[in-house]
């Protein structure tokens, strides 16, 4: 969700500090920046956050838990290409 399409990162990064949650937003940030370099979001919501600390180990999933993966293409072999998870708009 935080990675929804449309998001402000202004927006995004205020509600929370609001809510006291920037190491968390911060944490998955992180990981977007890792997957979608290319998305400025990720870099737009990271410079409106504070510094701080990170979450204990085990308390945030694995950065892989935020995308989809693939091990093996057709045609290729073994090619792993990775899709950040974002909620889709319906078409309703």
């Amino acid at each position: 969700m935080l990675g929804a399409i449309g998001n402000d990162p202004a927006l995004v990064a205020r509600l929370a500090i609001w809510e006291r949650s920037e190491a968390v937003v911060r944490f998955v940030a992180e990981c977007g920046r890792k997957f979608e370099p290319h998305n400025s979001f990720w870099g737009e919501l990271l410079d409106r956050l504070p510094e701080c600390g990170v979450p204990k180990d085990g308390v945030m999933p694995h950065p892989t838990r935020f995308v989809a993966m693939s091990g093996y293409e057709r045609g290729v072999g073994k090619k792993i290409t990775t899709e950040w998870q974002r909620p889709q708009h319906s078409a309703a």
